[in-house]
């Protein structure tokens, strides 16, 4: 016997998330005695995990990615600093080579 959760009752365990069903289910919520409710309450438990899990997974690659970012702005912001530094050198050097003659 396959028992199904109804479509309204299945929007509002999606918006609760992972934790609010857990919740739910330790206070004494979702006890059913049918085996069936309980299987397709643990199976819509383990898509909302996936799902929150895949999310945070993809926030972190956004994260990642805006950070190499940074890092990819600041070495290029570095080579620039390191050639203005040598070129100043290169100056500092022709002046007192012209001083001292």
């Amino acid at each position: 016997m396959e028992v199904s959760i109804p479509q309204a009752e299945k929007e509002r365990l999606i918006a609760l998330g992972s934790e609010g069903i857990m919740r739910e289910i330790a206070g004494g919520k979702h006890c059913q005695p049918t085996a069936p409710y309980r299987d397709a309450i643990d199976a819509l438990l383990a898509s909302v995990k996936a799902s929150e899990e895949a999310a945070a997974l993809a926030r972190a690659e956004v994260r990642e990615e805006m950070s190499l970012s940074i890092s990819r702005k600041a070495l290029r912001n570095s080579h620039w600093a390191n050639a203005i530094a040598i070129i100043a050198t290169i100056i500092a050097v022709i002046a007192i080579i012209v001083g001292i003659k």
